[in-house]
């Protein structure tokens, strides 16, 4: 759980009721339990809270009953697989999966807001059933200002990067193809792959059969995860949908990477093409030919003006600093109170 600082929403400027928030998977846990067991921590908080913002559906459902009796205005936030993911895929996901299926329809009734992290995300959500009168876009922030930005890239072999959790949608089997690509075409080159997942171990024995040059860390804090970046010449972000409907509801990697000012080369899925610019932080790629993705990550190791264009078009990225983000929670929050 985690819970928003004080600000002043209404009234005397001396009664600083919080707002509650309630962030990430664990929320959900220790929600059920709460409404089961009435855990003291949460439900004096929810009484003493003007409203209340969840992030997730899941856990949005599991706190349902605590909230309705609460009788609390409350936000949520849908981040991606709350949404696009099937019937099937959430009621393999045990019970939180299956508790935001029978409690769905009353989510969608009962909720003051929906905020959506990409206009791609608000548009399945409505398809899917979402009002679109409650339902906004309000995008994930970046904490990068202007000391994070990439200098001088430095000589020696290309540094390429990739980062995210070590699944499917994330497109892990066009790493190793990248590699042989460039080593094809002569590029020299080292690629970082940063994370961990199920299919770390097939990973490991693509890069060992294919002797690519490829090394993979654990995953690292972001500190360290930016200074890869601000050394790396491209991040590639080769994710696409797959069958249980997961996607790329918008991609931090791709939206940090941008604003650091490091090309980015991305599948143009989901809501990927709203944080990539085309042209300007990046190139984006057909999701459905392997080999576009290749030949863009070539052309932009190869194009050493293009990547120095790319690298000081940071500021295009201005509007997702949290500082600008939060502004606009502010004002979804106005709204109901």
């Amino acid at each position: 759980m985690e819970y928003s600082a004080s600000r002043v929403l209404r009234g005397d400027p001396d009664n600083r009721r919080p707002t509650l928030a309630c962030g990430d998977h664990r929320a959900g846990r220790f929600a059920l339990r709460s409404t089961g067991l009435c855990k003291r921590p949460f439900r004096s908080l929810l009484r003493d809270a003007d409203m209340v913002h969840i992030h997730f559906a899941v856990d949005a459902a599991g706190l349902l009953p605590a909230l309705c009796r609460r009788r609390r205005p409350f936000v949520v936030s849908l981040h991606g697989h709350d949404v696009l993911s099937s019937d099937s895929t959430l009621r393999g996901r045990g019970y939180r999966g299956r508790t935001l299926l029978a409690r769905r329809e009353e989510l969608i009734d009962r909720t003051s807001l929906f905020l959506c992290s990409s206009k791609y995300l608000r548009d399945e959500a409505i398809s899917r059933g979402y009002p679109p009168s409650r339902t906004f876009v309000h995008y994930v922030g970046h904490s990068l200002g202007e000391n994070d930005r990439a200098g001088e890239e430095s000589p020696g072999p290309a540094k390429v990067l990739f980062v995210g959790r070590l699944v499917e949608n994330k497109g892990v089997d066009l790493i190793v193809p990248v590699s042989q690509s460039l080593s094809a075409m002569g590029v020299d080159h080292r690629i970082d792959v940063v994370g961990a997942g199920p299919f770390l171990t097939e990973l490991r024995r693509q890069i060992s059969l294919a002797g690519a040059a490829v090394d993979v860390h654990e995953p690292m804090p972001q500190a360290r995860v930016h200074a890869l970046m601000r050394r790396a010449h491209l991040v590639i972000v080769p994710s696409r949908p797959i069958g249980s409907g997961e996607s790329e509801a918008l991609n931090l990697v791709a939206l940090e990477a941008g604003a650091i000012g490091i090309p980015v080369v991305a599948n143009a899925t989901g809501g990927i093409p709203e944080v990539v610019m085309d042209g300007v932080t990046g190139l984006l790629a057909d999701p459905t030919q392997p080999s576009d993705f290749l030949d863009k990550v070539t052309r932009v190791l190869s194009d050493g003006e293009m990547r120095s264009a790319m690298r000081g078009n940071g500021e295009t990225l201005s509007h997702f600093s949290k500082k600008f983000r939060r502004s606009a929670l502010m004002d979804f929050y106005e709204r109901l109170l």
